[in-house]
């Protein structure tokens, strides 16, 4: 039994794949800082800096995942403005959440 290393894409459409890893690799830092921030709520007071300090690193590690993802989204699609387009007034429709 051999496995296809070089099978194509699951979603079908070219290069939409590092997006998705990037996305899934962020929202598994988000349960990281979760868990972090549980474990330090719960901490021993003789623990609770060494565990802040895991909760800060976790939090790091979820800020440099989201950046990642952030990037490529916009690399790959390009600005919000121009997936979402223009309301029929001409103004973009994202302009309320500027």
């Amino acid at each position: 039994m051999s496995i296809n290393a070089t099978a194509p894409s699951v979603h079908g459409l070219p290069g939409l794949d590092d997006p998705v890893i990037a996305y899934a690799e962020w929202r598994t830092a988000c349960l990281g800082v979760w868990m972090a921030y549980r474990e330090w709520t719960n901490a021993p007071k003789a623990d609770g800096a060494l565990a802040h300090a895991a909760y800060a690193a976790a939090l790091d590690r979820e800020d440099a995942a989201a950046s990642a993802y952030s990037r490529l989204v916009l690399r790959t699609f390009g600005p919000a403005d121009a997936l979402v387009g223009s309301d029929a007034a001409g103004d973009s429709v994202l302009s309320d959440f500027r």
